[in-house]
């Protein structure tokens, strides 16, 4: 991404980004929408306060690592 954020999907992964209002590296607002699958994103430009950067999902099961995001998303 411009922002220097790195996703990677699994396979048959659906994903869509609804929102991408970049400024610069740290100044940016986003939405993501994990549909189903896997997905793993490396944020190495933290946000500034007033930013929003958001990740939906249908439901999930998640872990953080410093800036490094693991999320599931299975079909109910």
């Amino acid at each position: 991404m411009k922002d220097d954020t790195v996703f990677q999907l699994g396979p048959k992964s659906k994903f869509v980004f609804e929102r991408f209002n970049f400024k610069t590296r740290k100044s940016r607002q986003a939405v993501y929408n994990l549909l189903i699958g896997k997905l793993r994103s490396l944020i190495t430009n933290t946000a500034e306060e007033d930013d929003d950067l958001k990740l939906k999902t249908p439901n999930t099961a998640m872990a953080i690592r410093g800036t490094e995001i693991l999320s599931d998303v299975y079909k109910i």
